[in-house]
């Protein structure tokens, strides 16, 4: 039995991309949608200082980021009320957006509702004639400062490595127990290859499943899912002694209005559940985060998770489900996996979009045994390098579909060894 607590690890607001005011993010998550804590994570920003945003008359035909407008405001306004600052200064309207201590005073409820600090470190990187292009999105959950990206490097796993290690300096010298998690590795066209994050054991999490961010269509039977990819990086990390990596279900939520909310971009399809004993507060949201004491889910839910260490058995119970539509499916990597890695050519939409893909080999992240119920255990065998637990409720499907997000409703347990 758990003592279980919902949260959103990747949101955004009008501090970067998202399409509402701080205030709405937090009364949607809090009020609308019964979490108990999120972590707010803009592009290359930290709220850290108040910032005044215009308020436009109309949305331009096309927008990155976007712009907000009056309509915005007013449905603001109608939610909210005086919580929202709204000025006007010569002519012109405008919002104040108000600063991470300012949204914690207001909306943070001790032991109820948490707001972890962070952003969302984004980088990108060019090479060669082409001027090949790909992105690196690193989230840094409970650090309350801004990390801009590196300088792109001579290879993108170069410019990888340098974004990693410029988050773990910031996290060290802040002193923080910040954790840094690996976003949508397949956005936007497959940019992040899993031999690059198997060199990085410095990232603590991975997005095995995101609501907004999926790669380009086309050749997709032919390339990995996000669970081989992580199946991947995690076999390779455990035979060379790098620890484990997790896997977090999100929302990368940018849309808030009520109209809004349960579609694209929007809120609710993917989180974590985190097991907290006592009081919740911050400090045992990220030690559970650092201990893999928590699971991804879009909608299934755990009565419990066990593992016994001496016996090496993985036992799984969910909660409120009938036997006949759950499947639970426990996977594995035998210690004598494949290591040859064949690659697949993919053409992109534009010369700079084409990649090399690993095909992963079938030995990694096998399925070793399917149950039909709402129980099940597996005991790992002596040459399992770890175990973890799919959950699928057949006949239950998701709103939002896609590579990134399953067809059905899922959960993930995390690794074991």
């Amino acid at each position: 039995m758990g003592n279980w607590k919902k949260g959103a690890l990747h949101i955004h607001t009008l501090w970067s991309d998202g399409h509402a005011l701080p205030e709405m993010a937090l009364h949607t998550y809090r009020d609308k949608l019964d979490y108990d804590f999120v972590c707010m994570t803009d592009h290359n920003i930290f709220p850290g200082d108040e910032l005044l945003f215009p308020v436009t008359p109309a949305y331009p035909q096309a927008v990155w980021p976007n712009g907000f407008h009056y309509d915005d405001l007013k449905k603001s306004l109608s939610i909210l009320g005086e919580k929202i600052d709204s000025r006007k200064i010569g002519i012109r309207q405008f919002v104040r957006l108000k600063n991470f201590d300012e949204l914690r005073e207001e909306w943070e409820i001790p032991g109820k509702f948490i707001i972890l600090p962070g952003c969302e470190n984004t980088a990108c990187h060019y090479s060669g004639e082409d001027q090949a292009y790909c992105e690196f999105h690193l989230n840094l959950l409970n650090l309350p400062r801004t990390v801009t990206p590196a300088e792109y490097a001579a290879t993108p796993a170069e410019t990888l490595k340098s974004n990693v290690q410029k988050c773990v300096a910031a996290i060290k010298e802040a002193g923080a127990e910040a954790l840094l998690m690996l976003n949508h590795p397949f956005w936007r066209y497959w940019d992040v290859d899993p031999r690059w994050v198997t060199e990085n054991p410095e990232i603590n999490l991975l997005e095995v499943c995101n609501n907004t961010a999926a790669p380009e269509t086309g050749a997709t039977e032919a390339i990995n899912t996000p669970e081989k990819f992580w199946d991947f990086v995690l076999a390779h990390r455990i035979i060379r002694g790098d620890g484990l990596l997790y896997a977090a279900a999100t929302d990368d939520s940018h849309y808030y209005s009520p109209e809004k909310i349960h579609g694209f971009c929007g809120c609710d399809h993917g989180w974590i559940m985190v097991n907290i004993s006592g009081e919740m507060n911050a400090e045992k949201i990220v030690t559970a985060l650092r201990n893999g004491d928590f699971y991804a889910t879009t909608g299934v839910e755990f009565e419990k998770i066990s593992f016994d260490h001496r016996s090496r058995t993985l036992c799984v119970e969910v909660k409120n489900q009938d036997n006949g539509n759950c499947i639970i499916s426990f996977i594995v990597t035998k210690r004598n996996f494949s290591q040859e890695v064949k690659e697949f050519e993919y053409k992109g939409s534009l010369p700079k979009f084409n990649r090399n893909i690993p095909l992963i080999n079938d030995s990694i992240g096998m399925c070793v045994k399917k149950v039909q119920g709402v129980n099940a255990s597996y005991t790992m065998s002596a040459d399992d390098l770890y175990v973890r637990a799919e959950v699928v409720i057949n006949g239950k499907r998701n709103e939002m579909q896609g590579l990134c997000y399953p067809e059905n409703l899922k959960a993930w347990t995390q690794p074991f060894i």
